[in-house]
């Protein structure tokens, strides 16, 4: 009798679990169908409601592996070592402009979760490249890898984001999060420009009628990206000319920094005889 009672007992609290999930994503689809479909006030509040369900949904550490399925425009990411999950996803306003929107969990301890809510301030980007970025005043941008490595007990998360600028130019950003217990803090120095001068992030700015790629080979073990130049020397400078020149540039991860390889296919290129507008997966071993 008591085994009995006992699989009736488990059989209506996974029931209640089940119902309890269920809800929850039937609330945060909810929201994601206000966000695309309701005026521009009635988007931002939903999007407001969203973070603060993802917060209270994630702080409870049985659910930090929880993955939401069946919810279109939420971009869920996990670093390879599991530690770091970030859940992102942009609202359109009528005017075109794009407001970005970043809710991370990580575990400072096993026992425990912190969630950080990423407050997009539409910070002018003209001036973050050599600084640390607070969460609660980011420049905003639609993250879509996250990846983590390792040099000298240190693990440094790196994401990669895009952002729809405006209708004349388009921007890609490769920052680095530094994790100090529950504290998160964009950028760092371990990046370096075309100038080779150091930088907390680097960020790529083209033609929004031209796409970049720009994210991590595995093959490669590097991040490979297309390297952009104006279409005529005069326009230097002049990102709405900026597009892929049909050469690619790498970030190698040695000894805790990203370095620049410019130009990483130029010889493979040469060996295989491809023309100049061959792609890395066209070269061999």
């Amino acid at each position: 009798m008591k085994a009995i009672l006992s699989i009736f007992f488990l059989f209506v609290t996974l029931c209640v679990n089940a119902q309890v999930e269920t809800a929850f994503r039937d609330s945060v689809k909810s929201l994601f169908d206000l966000m695309r479909t309701a005026d521009d006030s009635e988007k931002v509040l939903a999007a407001t409601k969203l973070e603060a369900l993802f917060s209270e949904y994630y702080e409870d550490p049985s659910h930090f592996d929880d993955e939401l399925d069946s919810v279109p425009f939420l971009g869920q990411l996990s670093s390879s070592d599991d530690a770091v999950k970030m859940l992102c996803w942009n609202i359109a306003f009528e005017n075109g402009a794009l407001q970005y929107h970043c809710v991370m969990r990580h575990r400072p301890t096993k026992e425990t979760v912190a969630v950080t809510v990423f407050q997009d301030n539409e910070s002018d980007w003209n001036h973050i490249e050599r600084k640390p970025v607070r969460p609660n005043d980011w420049y905003g941008a639609l993250y879509y890898n996250i990846l983590s490595n390792r040099y000298r007990g240190k693990t440094y998360y790196t994401v990669l984001g895009w952002d729809g600028k405006d209708n004349i130019t388009n921007r890609k950003v490769v920052d680095v999060i530094n994790i100090q217990g529950k504290s998160v803090i964009l950028g760092a120095s371990i990046f370096k420009d075309d100038k080779d001068r150091p930088t907390n992030r680097l960020i790529y700015e083209y033609a929004n009628d031209v796409s970049m790629a720009l994210n991590y080979d595995d093959k490669e073990k590097m991040i490979i990206m297309d390297h952009l130049a104006p279409e005529d020397s005069r326009f230097e400078g002049q990102y709405q000319f900026y597009g892929p020149d049909f050469s690619y540039d790498a970030l190698e991860f040695k000894k805790g920094e990203w370095v620049l390889l410019k130009d990483v296919f130029a010889k493979n290129r040469s060996l295989n005889n491809l023309p100049e507008n061959a792609k890395p997966g066209d070269f061999k071993d």
